[in-house]
């Protein structure tokens, strides 16, 4: 996948996430549920976060990760950065991952994935 293609990807999936959001009832959800217009919000402040996609690799794996698996470095590509955090898609895996970046730049992750949206809001 070409950079200009997975931006694309990713803004056509938080629109996709936007469009499909109901907020869960209060009593199936721990916390307070978010509103779509507070889901809104958020995906307006993530698409400031989002920068041209490039060539990476990260840290897959962890002590939340629940696949077993030892951690290996996979590649990657990062769409999003926030400050420690950044938004990785895995094209192995074909989903995104969320990743912290450590101070020498180094990715991990710990095991929060699926689609762009739900994925980078958790961080």
């Amino acid at each position: 996948m070409n950079p200009s293609d997975l931006q694309r990807f990713v803004l056509d999936e938080m629109r996709r996430y936007l469009d499909g959001y109901e907020s869960p009832a209060p009593s199936t959800a721990l916390g307070t549920p978010w509103t779509k217009d507070k889901i809104a919000i958020e995906l307006e402040a993530m698409r400031s976060l989002l920068i041209e996609p490039y060539e990476s690799s990260y840290l897959c794996g962890g002590a939340i990760d629940a696949t077993n698996n030892p951690p290996r470095q996979k590649p990657a590509w990062v769409v999003a950065s926030d400050g420690i955090y950044r938004l990785l898609f895995d094209p192995e895996a074909r989903d995104f991952v969320l990743a912290h970046a450590s101070g020498e730049g180094k990715l991990s992750s710990w095991g929060i994935r699926g689609d762009a949206s739900s994925t980078f809001l958790a961080r």
